[in-house]
């Protein structure tokens, strides 16, 4: 079996000197901490710690972070939702005011609206339209429900949508030539109390309490009524006249409203506006405990 075996050093002569080979002690300065290296891993290490103290300190935001988000659901690309949606979504954008998305198809999925703050929606009124307005409040009130905030649904109607008002030179005009279309806008807008509730009228000339049903009917018979009113500009209470009275949904979802103070309560649907004290008109469904009442 081979192996290694020493041989001693062997003498050479060189000018008839001899020497003798000798092992060659190589005396090591940095005692083999090798300091070159050693730098280098140290500045590195350094560099990466002050990196990471100022991400630590200085967070950059996200595109968008912090802003409230706005889907706007355009009807076409022209003057109306130019200036009523398209010009407003980018002067909102540049001013890094919100983060507004433009949308001309409808999108179903409540998922899309769930971080929303916000939709507005420009002259939705044909029938599938309204529909999609009606799914939209019942996604909001369902977040709601879960403790989300929710989001505001902001109608924007245009000027005129009655055909025989329209401008005959208006190109456009043929949009609005379905008569249901007056009445989907009316429902879109319209909002309700149930028909029994009892409100103070003046009918022709005659102080009485009678019911939103009774209302209807004698607004439909064309009677002269008024409906009994606070004006908020100047807190005056008067009797006004009714501009329009109608039943909006006969399976519409109502809430009840209780008033502590005054013993009073109100069966509504939710989108019914109730104007407060505090935080002025807001929708009967966003009502909270601490909300005062503005009885009349």
């Amino acid at each position: 079996m081979p192996r290694f075996v020493e041989v001693p050093a062997t003498p050479k002569k060189v000018d008839d000197q001899i020497l003798i080979r000798k092992p060659f002690n190589i005396v090591d300065p940095f005692d083999g901490k090798k300091p070159f290296k050693t730098n280098v891993v140290r500045e590195r290490n350094w560099g990466a710690k002050i990196q990471q103290a100022k991400r630590n300190s200085i967070k950059m935001p996200s595109p968008g972070e912090g802003l409230p988000r706005v889907m706007h659901y355009c009807a076409d690309q022209g003057g109306c939702a130019f200036w009523r949606l398209i010009f407003v979504g980018d002067e909102l954008l540049a001013t890094n005011k919100a983060v507004v998305q433009t949308m001309y198809q409808m999108i179903p999925d409540p998922n899309i609206y769930a971080t929303l703050a916000a939709v507005r929606l420009q002259r939705q009124c044909n029938e599938p339209q309204k529909q999609f307005i009606k799914h939209l409040r019942h996604v909001s009130d369902m977040f709601k429900h879960q403790g989300k905030p929710g989001f505001k649904i902001i109608y924007e109607v245009d000027d005129l949508i009655d055909f025989s008002s329209i401008p005959s030179f208006n190109l456009c005009s043929t949009a609005f030539a379905d008569p249901a279309i007056v009445d989907n806008v009316k429902e879109i807008i319209h909002n309700c109390v149930i028909g029994d509730t009892i409100v103070c009228v003046s009918l022709d000339g005659v102080i009485v309490d009678i019911t939103i049903e009774e209302v209807l009917e004698h607004f439909n018979e064309s009677r002269n009524i008024k409906i009994l009113s606070k004006d908020i500009t100047n807190d005056t209470i008067c009797f006004k006249s009714i501009t329009d009275c109608k039943m909006t949904d006969d399976n519409a979802e109502v809430i009840e409203l209780y008033d502590d103070i005054s013993g009073s309560s109100l069966i509504c649907t939710k989108d019914h506006p109730i104007y407060t004290k505090n935080r002025s008109w807001i929708r009967a469904a966003d009502i909270l405990p601490g909300d005062i009442l503005d009885i009349l």
